[in-house]
């Protein structure tokens, strides 16, 4: 794929996570009724997305390998999915920590960190999928974000060669 095409696919990817993320983020704070009693669930996820950026600010600093990173963002959502289906808390958590995922993704596949080519394809490849199916959209809504997430796994795989070529881990 030529430079100008793969530099389209990182900012188109790119920025679709950041927009996304920041359209979790206001869906997460106009929707979501926090229970009185539950500011600890802001809190902690608060401090749950403090540290994952004070983890991508050391890696970014230390000769980290890239796995590090990528496996602290990817583990996170997981944790956090799977928080979720045993306790109503961890919805609320998700639902602000998946935003900040996405928009520190977007942001670090836009400055070509390979930590974020892995993290990129986990959220549009699977978890993506995975809220649309759990979130009620409109069928429009609904059909839009599945063609974003096969658009941005496409670009996605046309970036793989450019990351992973020039990347020891």
């Amino acid at each position: 794929m030529a430079a100008p095409a793969l530099r389209a696919a990182r900012l188109f990817v790119s920025a679709s996570l950041v927009l996304g993320g920041f359209l979790l983020l206001i869906e997460a704070r106009l929707v979501q009724d926090v229970p009185s009693g539950w500011a600890w669930i802001a809190v902690a996820a608060i401090v749950w997305s403090a540290t994952l950026v004070v983890v991508l600010v050391l890696a970014a600093r230390e000769p980290w390998p890239w796995t590090v990173p990528a496996a602290v963002l990817i583990g996170s959502m997981i944790a956090g999915v799977g928080w979720s289906h045993f306790d109503p808390a961890g919805h609320y958590v998700l639902g602000l920590l998946a935003p900040v995922v996405a928009v520190l993704t977007g942001v670090g596949l836009y400055r070509r960190e390979p930590w974020a080519w892995p993290v990129a394809l986990a959220i549009v490849a699977g978890i993506g999928p995975l809220f649309l199916a759990i979130v009620p959209l409109p069928a429009g809504a609904y059909l839009g974000a599945l063609a974003l997430f096969l658009v941005d796994a496409l670009a996605l795989l046309a970036l793989a060669p450019e990351v992973f070529e020039k990347t020891p881990m």
